[in-house]
């Protein structure tokens, strides 16, 4: 989208609200302003190619508002890459690429021989790259896939130190942060990490703990899950990739959007809206293709950007300037609200499309109830289950597309759009009855700072396990640390020598 487009849009907007005051005629919402970005991407301080600040440049000549360069945070990260991405050059093995105060000259060190580059550390990159009209923002990808997929880290001011599929480890250090990070599921896959029904034995042994959800880590009941996770967790990505793509593709509709798993995590309980990433290993930052995740924010700032990612004010388009807003009564997107049972919920739509105003787009809403479940008993609940109804509305007139009566249980409620050449744009989910809770305690409301902490090594070799406290807990590898609330099975508990305070 151009971004005439975009300001002459923002602009009619803002005259018919005076102060953040929404006028009579307005819905909430209208006193945002709309942004596109991404919130994906790969350099060559990872597994991909080129540097933060050529990445950042070229997403801003493509028009975006803002865009994510994300590495990897691990050693591993350039296992399985291809020769001419695989360098040696990552920030887990010199984190001044990540946060240092000055331009670093790194050798390239690939198979076919070595070059200099010089790169702009990723923190520096973006603070110069921002200005009014772009925002640069930087994040990690943490962990493996085969360790239980990857988050995206956005925010967040040092390389993070927890090892592969440690995510206890990733939030006892948020916690520990002064200005919280955003965290997004990125890529999910339900049906391979929690459904896998096959008898490989190697997929068995990777492919589970899908964000932390294994017994021992997280898990297993999702309730615990969410409970650590939901103040951290605020986006999923619906669209991912062509990572591996070198050149632009030209209406390229995604074949696997994450919308199954985007509707599972939702009955689990999370509060998160759907978001869009490349995913760039080559530089093709922005213009690979055209999804975007779209946001709803105060203005271009870091601070209000994430605030309103925060808020859940987010869709995910495969259209570059196509937006989406979905009501109920005086709820926008991505909040919650409060309904007695039989309390009617009109669901209203808003499609915009500076490019096709006055066609005609396709409209289904889906819903389901919120209903944590114990990972190990989860059902394989899919989208299709939750669809209530299809309508066929007008680009650029407010519809109603549904008069849904309230259950009077937590629910949650979004629509995906269908355009005439087959983009889609998935909405944030409106909740009812399903507020954010007190996430510093567990689903039977049990201060977790009153329970022992255990610590562990993953090492399966030890037949121990310590007190949070116990001086042996040093030994442990980062990379092996592991942490919980119940005692790991099979193993003993350590004769700790812990000293008590004052002495």
């Amino acid at each position: 989208m151009k971004k005439n487009t975009r300001n002459l849009l923002n602009g009619i907007l803002a005259l018919s609200i005076a102060g953040g005051v929404l006028m009579s005629n307005q819905k909430a919402g209208d006193e945002f302003s709309l942004y596109f970005g991404l919130l994906h991407a790969h350099t060559a301080i990872s597994d991909g190619s080129g540097t933060p600040e050529e990445a950042y440049d070229m997403a801003k000549s493509h028009g975006l508002d803002f865009f994510a360069v994300t590495p990897h945070n691990h050693k591993s990260a350039e296992f399985g890459a291809k020769a001419d991405r695989k360098d040696g050059v990552l920030i887990a093995n010199d984190n001044a690429l990540y946060n240092g105060s000055s331009v670093k000259t790194v050798t390239q060190k690939f198979a076919s021989g070595n070059k200099e580059l010089k790169v702009k550390p990723l923190l520096m990159a973006a603070r110069d790259a921002t200005d009014d009209d772009f925002l640069a923002i930087y994040g990690q990808e943490f962990s493996a896939i085969s360790k239980g997929n990857h988050m995206n880290v956005l925010g967040i001011d040092e390389v993070i130190k927890a090892g592969n599929g440690n995510f206890n480890a990733l939030v006892d250090r948020l916690d520990q942060l002064d200005s919280p990070p955003i965290l997004q599921l990125n890529h999910p896959n339900v049906q391979q990490d929690l459904f896998y029904s096959g008898n490989k034995s190697s997929t068995k042994e990777n492919m589970f703990n899908d964000y932390g959800i294994d017994a021992g880590d997280l898990g297993p009941h999702f309730s615990t899950l969410i409970s650590k996770l939901d103040k951290y967790v605020h986006l999923i990505e619906i669209f991912s990739g062509p990572a591996m793509q070198k050149a632009r593709k030209e209406n390229h509709h995604d074949k696997y959007p994450h919308h199954n798993d985007y509707f599972f995590y939702l009955k689990q309980g999370f509060h998160i809206s759907p978001s869009a990433g490349q995913d760039n290993h080559y530089k093709t930052w922005g213009m690979a293709t055209d999804i975007r995740t779209g946001v709803f924010a105060k203005d271009l700032t870091q601070e209000s950007v994430f605030e309103a990612f925060r808020g859940q004010r987010t869709f995910a388009s495969e259209d570059a300037n196509a937006s989406v807003k979905l009501n109920i009564g005086d709820t926008f997107m991505g909040s919650n609200m409060s309904a007695t049972i039989d309390q009617s919920l009109k669901i209203e739509v808003l499609i915009q499309d500076p490019d096709e105003d006055k066609e005609e787009a396709i409209i289904t809403v889906y819903g389901g109830l919120v209903e944590a479940e114990d990972s190990k008993k989860a059902t394989n609940v899919k989208q299709s289950s939750g669809r209530l109804i299809e309508e066929t509305v007008e680009i650029g007139t407010r519809s109603i597309v549904l008069d849904q009566t309230a259950t009077g249980d937590a629910e949650f409620y979004y629509v995906v759009v269908e355009q005439q050449d087959g983009d889609r744009i998935y909405s944030a989910p409106i909740w009812v009855n399903h507020p954010k809770k007190n996430v510093n305690q567990d689903q039977a409301s049990i201060d977790q700072s009153t329970k022992q902490l255990f610590v562990w090594t993953k090492n399966k070799r030890s037949k121990v396990y310590h007190l949070k406290n116990c001086p042996s807990t040093q030994l442990i590898k980062d990379t092996n640390r592991q942490s919980g609330y119940t005692a790991p099975t099979g193993r003993v508990q350590h004769n700790c020598k812990i000293e008590s305070e004052g002495n």
